[in-house]
This record gives C-alpha cells, sequence and structure tokens, in this order.
C-alpha cells in the first residue's frame, strides 16, 4: 500500500483510543484482547479492526518472510495494559 487516508470518524477514534496494550517477554506490543474489552465494558471495535486488516496484506507477507512465532496468550505473559494515553 503506497497511500491511505483514515477517515475522520469519532466512533473509529474512540475505539482505536480505548484499546490497550501490553508487552510480552520479547518486548512485542501485544493489544487487548476482544474478551478483555468486553469485560472492561466496551463494544467490539469492529471500525478499528476493519482498519487493520486494511494493512493484512501486508502482515501476511512479511510473516512469511520473517516466520514469526505465534504471540503467547495474555493469561501466560501476566502482561499489565497501558492505556494509549499513557
Amino acid at each position: 500500500m503506497e497511500t491511505a487516508e483514515v477517515p475522520d470518524d469519532q466512533e473509529l477514534e474512540n475505539q482505536l483510543c480505548s484499546l490497550k496494550y501490553g508487552f510480552d517477554g520479547k518486548s512485542r506490543i501485544q493489544l487487548q484482547s476482544k474478551k478483555d474489552l468486553k469485560s472492561d465494558g466496551y463494544p467490539s471495535p469492529d471500525l478499528a479492526d476493519s482498519l487493520s486488516l486494511s494493512f493484512f496484506e501486508d502482515v501476511v507477507i512479511r510473516k512469511a518472510q520473517l516466520k514469526a512465532p505465534h504471540l503467547p496468550s495474555r493469561t501466560r505473559l501476566g502482561l499489565v495494559w497501558t492505556d494509549a494515553d499513557s
């Protein structure tokens, strides 16, 4: 993808800003799961998912080149979620 434009959409912004993230033992970013979002009282981030899937092709190509392992589950990692504003 050479160019992209993210729409000025309040619902999309809210979904993207409500996501928390943590780091695994190899300092890789791991986003908060939908299950955890639901337990925190947030709806499923469908618009944010759609935006992230716009870049799916690049991830698949890169993953095939790097042979990256699957990220471990949040439970096994003992992650502490970080707000995007932190």
